[in-house]
């Protein structure tokens, strides 16, 4: 056997063994045309080891192809590789580059990373119909993904420890609160199969319990925290909710306080009588204390952040608390009557409508209230005794509780 062809088997094991490992084959420029010859489809993840947001997003990647684990067509891979990078002109990271019937052209997948856009986008090129294909929206766990898939990414995770009789009904809830959370990237469902895989769960945790729930906070990576309740749906969701502000149901959809940042509107509500008279040195004070808020979030949370700063700027340029109002309507325009909107800008405007209508509801109740401590020349001051003490009663609204679900 010469020594070229010795070197193409050794690519191919090597290539079995990180697909058998991860459902995604490595490649490089000096496999790659191997790797797509006689191939049907295949479909690879372009990113660079020093993309932070390469790390957070890769596991999506992964979650789609355990979907096409068996399929003899279909095949996913990441390569890292800058010539292949550089021949297929990718410009921003990470990217998604795919090719046809083991030819070499390639094609620019421009989609969002989440198992649901990755597989209903290749049902559409193959014009296939994958409606019986069973999606999983959580990451299974190995020796070899461990490290890369939950502990390097900066995104949260929740590993529920299980073994193959142990658990079942826990995995289903898991399962069933990955799919709800399945279009935020700032958090990440994985699963740990001990029966497979005691040593990783021995070396990874004290615990030795099945099922358990670990939590990973996202810039806590070596502190992992033992969940301590009812492993049902409601409970994880609230869980989640609490730890990461991303506010979703039981069913998926969105709560009136997603988007919106707990310590902002604190901020705000201490302030709203600047936002509600637009008052231009009280907006500029306020817009610093919510800037100095991000240096302590998360991603997801300094987008919202940044968003609150656009609406307070906006009310500030044009001195009008009703561009409120404004605002609000081109957001919904935007979420109503764009067809081809992506999955993850969808779900952003809705958090940002979120935060232009508590923004609304706070206006509106500063200036009832406002209103309502104003004397009225046509009516008496109301009296009432108790005790021998006189007290002056005053209509009073009921404030935003933020603490509230």
């Amino acid at each position: 056997m010469s020594t070229m062809a010795v070197f193409q088997l050794m690519c191919l094991l090597a290539l079995a063994m990180c697909a058998s490992a991860l459902n995604v084959h490595e490649v490089n420029a000096g496999n790659f045309e191997e790797f797509i010859r006689g191939k049907f489809f295949t479909l690879t993840f372009v990113d660079s080891p020093s993309c932070t947001r390469c790390h957070v997003l890769y596991p999506f990647f992964v979650q789609a192809a355990q979907v096409f684990k068996d399929d003899p067509e279909i095949f996913l891979a990441r390569t890292h590789d800058k010539s292949l990078t550089k021949d297929w002109e990718v410009d921003e990271l990470p990217a998604l580059i795919y090719h046809l019937h083991g030819k070499n052209e390639h094609h620019v997948m421009m989609i969002d990373i989440t198992v649901d856009d990755i597989v209903d986008m290749i049902a559409r090129l193959l014009h296939g119909n994958f409606a019986g294909l069973r999606r999983g929206y959580t990451v299974v766990a190995t020796a070899d993904n461990y490290k890369e898939i939950v502990e390097t990414p900066r995104q949260s995770v929740l590993l529920l420890i299980h073994g193959n009789k142990k658990g079942k009904k826990e995995l289903e809830s898991m399962e069933k609160v990955a799919f709800n959370f399945r279009k935020d990237d700032a958090i990440l469902f994985v699963t740990l199969n001990v029966n497979k895989y005691e040593k990783l769960r021995n070396d990874s945790f004290k615990t030795r319990e099945v099922p358990t729930l670990m939590w990973f906070e996202a810039d806590k990576k070596d502190k992992p925290k033992r969940f301590g309740s009812f492993l049902s749906v409601e409970m994880i969701t609230m869980f989640v909710n609490e730890k990461t502000g991303l506010n979703r149901d039981t069913d998926g959809g969105i709560l009136d306080e997603a988007g919106r940042v707990p310590e902002a509107d604190a901020i705000i509500e201490k302030n709203i009588a600047s936002v509600a008279n637009a008052n231009g040195n009280g907006l500029s004070k306020l817009a610093r204390e919510i800037a100095g808020l991000k240096s302590g979030m998360e991603d997801h949370q300094v987008e919202m952040l940044d968003y609150y700063l656009f609406v307070l700027d906006n009310v500030a340029m044009t001195g009008n608390i009703a561009m409120l109002k404004e605002l609000l309507a081109g957001e919904e325009e935007k979420l109503y009557g764009m067809e081809d909107i992506a999955t993850k800008e969808r779900e952003t405007l809705k958090r940002r409508r979120n935060i232009i209508k508590y923004l609304q509801a706070e206006v509106k109740d500063f200036k009832d209230n406002k209103n309502s401590r104003m004397p009225r020349l046509d009516q008496e001051e109301e009296v009432s005794f108790g005790r021998g003490r006189k007290s002056i009663h005053k209509a009073q609204t009921r404030g935003h509780d933020s603490g509230e679900l």
